[in-house]
């Protein structure tokens, strides 16, 4: 499904067609209902908030800037576009947003560099190559979606039995989808793009490497921001503040 106003090459495949059908419902779900609609928009007004739009435009400007550097490199060019967009809304404003919480876990610029590294990862950008028939991506997203949060939310809570049965679904529905995926990109292996798919491939790497810097600086100001905060809070005189 092309995408209006961008150029050839950012289609939505089956799978991100199902995930924005199941977005809309999600939202005309929580608008309709009287006892959602409140906390959605009140939700909304705190994203709205200028510190966060303020992060969020800055955010943005930096990833622009990387692009516009590795389109000066070769490794960007404009069938990307909506390959980047998904990557900055799934990984560089989950990243933003876990900022805050950087001296409390161990390690996490190094995570977030390795993390498009994993083979993970490149399982991921197999399975993504091909994708099963629209109706099926209809059905199966709600399924694995409810599934994820399941194993989540029960191993937080630590309900073994749960947890294991959702992992265990989820990881039969993997098996389904992986060999699929291979044996679609073996037999049309004579037809594939393969400089693009290796660009493909390598996008969220060199974004992400771009982008740490700037995520180092905002969790440096987070961090001095909560440590002049907490000595607010705590000192009686405002002056020696």
């Amino acid at each position: 499904m092309p995408i209006p106003f961008l150029p050839p090459g950012n289609e939505l495949s089956n799978r991100e067609i199902a995930i924005v059908f199941w977005l809309l419902v999600l939202v005309v779900f929580v608008l309709v209902r009287s006892d959602t609609r409140g906390p959605a928009i009140r939700v909304v007004g705190e994203l709205l908030h200028r510190v966060l739009l303020l992060s969020m435009a800055t955010l943005l400007a930096w990833v622009v800037l990387v692009v516009l550097l590795g389109a000066r490199l070769g490794l960007w060019t404009g069938d990307l576009v909506k390959d980047t967009t998904i990557w900055f809304l799934t990984f560089a404003v989950v990243r933003l947003f876990r900022m805050s919480n950087v001296g409390k876990e161990g390690h996490v610029f190094r995570e977030t560099i390795v993390d498009p590294l994993t083979a993970t990862a490149l399982v991921e950008f197999i399975t993504n190559l091909y994708v099963f028939p629209l109706l099926i991506e209809i059905l199966l997203i709600p399924i694995a979606t409810v599934l994820a949060l399941l194993a989540l939310v029960a191993g937080r809570q630590k309900v073994t039995a749960v947890r294991r049965t959702a992992n265990g679904a989820l990881g039969m529905i993997g098996i389904g989808i992986i060999p699929f995926s291979g044996f679609e990109l073996l037999r049309n292996w004579a037809h594939l793009d393969l400089p693009y798919e290796i660009q493909l491939l390598a996008l969220p790497i060199w974004l992400t490497i771009g982008t740490v810097p700037y995520l180092y600086f905002m969790s440096l100001l987070a961090g001095y921001e909560a440590a002049f905060l907490r000595i607010g809070f705590a000192s009686p005189n405002r002056r020696i503040t």
